[in-house]
């Protein structure tokens, strides 16, 4: 008895043999050998010896065929590429539906979790002013420490500080200060200049412009927006900012600092 025909149906043979009988095989794995159901012993040895005689070298990259002429090696080959992950399904209502807010409180803690990890987490920094251009000077009122900032071309109060890693894009930058004097209109300029460790330290310059306005009211303190002028900022860059009080008649701005928020 010899095999004269192989279809090859899903995990199975459908075996056509010399003496016209037809048999169904399945494989199966019994004590680590491979063994086909549902043949005679007669029936299994032929298809051992056809095996033996007809062993493809048609292998591709997903598959295996063994014991399959060329012709059913591409009938085998066709079965398979009608296996696709659209005909996989997948039921998610279990998960969708056991979703608490606890689970919620895990994601947002992963996502800040992200955030630290990529290093741009955001952040919240302070910068006092401590240095000053004579005729203005150092002083303190009320347990404020300031850049007392007289009226004039000359005078003005200095801040240095620096973006660090992590930073993306300025979400807040102000100076605060506490005038002496009410004004609505008053004359005031902030310069900038900033630059990363190995360029010119004013490689970037921001300018409000002579006689920039800003509304002062006596001892209320209040922000003065300079983000504009600090708009190509990046990260790792060190900044200085300068503030002059243009002001005619007699006044101090008095700058306390800066606050400088950041994504």
């Amino acid at each position: 008895m010899v095999v004269t025909d192989i279809v090859y149906q899903g995990g199975g043979m459908l075996i056509t043999f010399s003496d016209n009988s037809v048999a169904t095989a399945l494989l199966k794995v019994v004590n680590n050998q491979l063994i086909y159901v549902g043949l005679s012993q007669e029936q299994q040895d032929a298809l051992e010896v056809f095996n033996a005689n007809n062993v493809s070298d048609q292998i591709g990259q997903d598959d295996i065929r063994i014991g399959a002429t060329p012709a059913q090696a591409e009938q085998i080959a066709e079965q398979i590429e009608d296996v696709t992950a659209a005909g996989v399904g997948v039921d998610a209502s279990a998960f969708s539906s056991n979703l608490s807010n606890a689970d919620d409180d895990v994601q947002k803690a992963l996502e800040t979790l992200d955030q630290l990890v990529a290093g741009g987490s955001g952040g919240k920094l302070y910068f006092p002013a401590l240095s000053v251009e004579a005729p203005a000077e150092i002083g303190g009122n009320g347990g404020y420490i300031y850049a007392q900032v007289n009226e004039g071309s000359v005078a003005s109060g200095r801040i240095t500080g620096y973006a660090p890693t992590g930073f993306v894009s300025i979400t807040k930058a102000v100076l605060r200060m506490i005038p002496d004097f009410t004004d609505a209109n008053s004359d005031y300029r902030v310069y900038t200049q900033y630059g990363a460790v190995g360029e010119a330290a004013n490689v970037n310059i921001g300018d409000s412009g002579e006689e920039s306005k800003l509304a002062a009211v006596t001892d209320k303190l209040f922000e003065l927006d300079i983000s504009g002028i600090l708009s190509t900022l990046a990260a790792g860059d060190n900044f200085s900012v300068q503030l002059w009080n243009e002001k005619v008649a007699s006044s101090d701005l008095r700058l306390i600092g800066m606050v400088f928020e950041y994504a």
